[in-house]
């Protein structure tokens, strides 16, 4: 069991030096898409690391070994998990981008006609359609953006969520 914990936390730091080594060193227009890539390139690496990682607990009985691979699998899932949806909050969260600009204006304020010039809504959504196209969300066809399929499942697992929890439409 230790064995797992070990080997999913080191496989979390391996993959997280990569991304902030990959991430500082060149521009990546398709950041998600490689931090996906990176994931299950070092998933590999657990998956080995696991397996040819000696111990005698394991040795005789398979389900047993299933069970500690399966909990150190999903330590190492999780925990990728939630990074990306913390780097998700800091990269496209409109809050997150507001604070930063008044904290490096000049006199760490800005009116709102002055953010409006630095943060732009055409800006945001520009970029927010185009990630959507490069995930396959959504497709682009005469000017027009369409679902795809992936993008429709999304919609309708996010739409359940929103009307169970009541959130506004805004």
């Amino acid at each position: 069991m230790l064995k797992g914990i070990i080997i999913g936390l080191l496989c979390f730091f391996i993959f997280l030096f990569f991304n902030i080594f990959i991430f500082h060193r060149f521009n990546i227009k398709r950041r998600f898409y490689l931090i996906g890539k990176i994931f299950f390139l070092v998933l590999l690496l657990y998956i080995t690391l696991f397996i040819f990682t000696p111990t005698t607990v394991y040795a005789s009985y398979l389900f047993r070994f299933i069970a500690a691979f399966l909990n150190a699998f999903f330590i190492y899932f999780f925990i990728w998990y939630f990074y990306l949806h913390f780097i998700q909050i800091i990269d496209r969260s409109p809050s997150t981008r507001i604070l930063i600009e008044i904290e490096n204006s000049l006199h760490k304020k800005l009116s709102y006609e002055e953010i409006k010039k630095v943060y732009t809504i055409d800006t945001k959504f520009s970029h927010e359609l185009e990630d959507m196209v490069i995930l396959g969300r959504l497709k682009k066809e005469e000017g027009y953006f369409i679902n795809t399929q992936k993008g429709t499942l999304h919609c309708k697992i996010f739409k359940f969520i929103r009307e169970y929890l009541k959130l506004p439409r805004n």
